[in-house]
This record gives C-alpha cells, structure tokens and sequence, in this order.
C-alpha cells in the first residue's frame, strides 16, 4: 500500500477460501488439491520453507487434502491447524516456528459430515473451532 505497486509475490499455493494465515515472518497456506497441501513460506525471503505433509509417506490418498482452512494457533504459534473437503477432516500439525523440522501431526477430527470451510483457535490456543459446508 505504501509503495502504491506490488514489492514481491510468493507463487505455490492454490488458496480457496480461509486457507492463510500469518504470525510474524511465516506464512502457512493450504492448497485446494491433493499435493503439496499445507506450505509454510517466509514473507520476507518471499520463499517456500517447508512442505508440511498431509498424509504419512507410506499412505498417500488421492482423496485427502483439498484444503479450505488453515490457521497458527494464538497467542503463539506452536500448532497449525488445517481442514478441507478432500475427505472432510481436520489436522493438527506441530509448529516448530522456524520451519526448519518436519511438522508432525498431532491429532486429528475425521468422518466430519461435510467440508470444512473456516476455522479459528481460542485467544489461550486451548480450543479450536470449525465450520463445515452443512452449517
């Protein structure tokens, strides 16, 4: 807004819907497809640092991802928390802030009847919620 044109643009992610989300110099994106779905990118190298891997290795699912919501927890963002349409479910990956580690995946919601359009974590970061297509 300052300069009045564009300063630089990251290329990658395909965003739908409430898929970004910032906290600092990092920024976490998911993708509506089933590859490289959740990215973690630096705002100020303008640059990918991580692929955060929606599925195991061994478990790759055509079906999975397709991701519509992602968000850091508050007040700091040691989790991220991403969930799409690709099989109705939400994940919990660890943040390791500098995105330096792999993410692992902490937990997870599934057989969720429809996709999952937004999401927001509490002020404390104890609590998250979601909304799905059906309301």
């Amino acid at each position: 807004m300052r300069e009045g044109r564009t300063v630089g643009s990251i290329y990658g992610p395909f965003v739908s819907g409430d898929s970004i989300d910032c906290f600092d110099d990092l920024i976490v994106a998911g993708s509506n497809r089933n590859k490289e779905v959740v990215q973690m990118f630096s705002l100020s190298k303008r640059a990918l640092i991580n692929n955060i891997d929606w599925e195991s290795s061994s478990r790759k699912d055509v079906e999975a991802g397709y991701v519509y919501a992602t968000r850091f927890s508050k007040p700091d963002p040691h989790f991220i928390i991403a969930g799409g349409g690709g099989k109705n479910e939400i994940k919990v990956f660890e943040n390791n802030v500098d995105g330096s580690a792999s993410m692992r995946i902490i937990t997870h919601v599934s057989e969720i009847e429809s996709p999952v359009l937004s999401l927001d974590t509490s002020k404390t970061g104890d609590n998250f919620a979601f909304g799905c297509q059906n309301g």
